[in-house]
């Protein structure tokens, strides 16, 4: 979505050295941010020093609106501006390198939920394969729960957590909390489930039987767009679960 959305500008990739210095910048304007997607794993410790990244994600405590009146009143900061949905994108002046950057905030009300419905994942896989392994359990959840007269139906989305319709009625309104979503998914749901489950291999080590749902998740992966831009990535994925151990 925003990725290519200064391409034309040429940006400087981010490193770690600029992240330290990028997260501080953004903190003199915003004092309730946490880093999302893959900024997660510069924040973690993970890679840092042969890791590059095409922008940083933050999530926001406030309106989208304020972001946007916050950046546009510093345009020596904030040298670009585009919006994307929730999420405003801009390019941030790094004076220590001389150079623009590209950073995205994401509006949020509750950034601790929203950091790990939004987790970068792990240096192995990106935290969209954990995402569409969630989407995929709720899919099976449905199929167990459902009868011939009570269709159930769980979705998550991202960032605002997961709902359920019975027979087309709403029946809860959607809760980013990580313990109810991977209850309603039929998972473990623990503190320490909660904490491994931020990453694809970790999701993997609270399933019963892994291998079993290697022919469903490869179907539900052949099924979407990411499966058709980025086959790669989801089949080495499909290859870790296969041999799970």
């Amino acid at each position: 979505m925003s990725g290519n959305a200064f391409k034309d500008f040429n940006p400087k990739r981010v490193e770690y050295d600029d992240y330290i210095v990028l997260k501080a910048i953004v903190g003199h304007f915003f004092k309730n941010i946490a880093e999302i997607g893959s900024a997660q794993l510069f924040r973690d410790g993970v890679g840092v020093y042969v890791r590059t990244l095409g922008d940083l994600d933050f999530a926001v405590e406030l309106p989208k609106a304020e972001i946007l009146k916050i950046v546009k009143a510093h345009p020596d900061t904030f040298q670009a501006v585009k919006v994307f949905g929730n999420t405003v994108s801009t390019l941030v002046y790094n004076p220590e390198e001389e150079c623009i950057q590209h950073v995205d905030f994401m509006t949020s009300t509750d950034i601790d939920n929203e950091e790990w419905v939004m987790t970068g994942g792990s240096d192995k896989f990106k935290g969209v394969v954990r995402n569409m392994m969630l989407c995929y359990l709720a899919r099976v959840q449905n199929a167990k729960e459902s009868t011939e007269d009570r269709i159930i139906k769980h979705t998550v989305a991202f960032p605002s957590g997961v709902s359920t319709r019975v027979n087309g009625e709403q029946i809860t309104e959607r809760n980013n909390q990580p313990s109810a979503i991977l209850h309603t998914l039929g998972l473990k749901s623990d503190s320490e489930s909660v904490d491994v489950a931020k990453t694809y291999e970790g999701l993997l080590g609270i399933l019963d039987d892994v291998q079993s749902h290697y022919d469903g998740f490869k179907a539900y992966c052949e099924e979407s767009y990411f499966y058709r831009k980025n086959p790669v990535l989801l089949d080495r994925a499909l290859d870790y679960l296969k041999n799970f151990e």
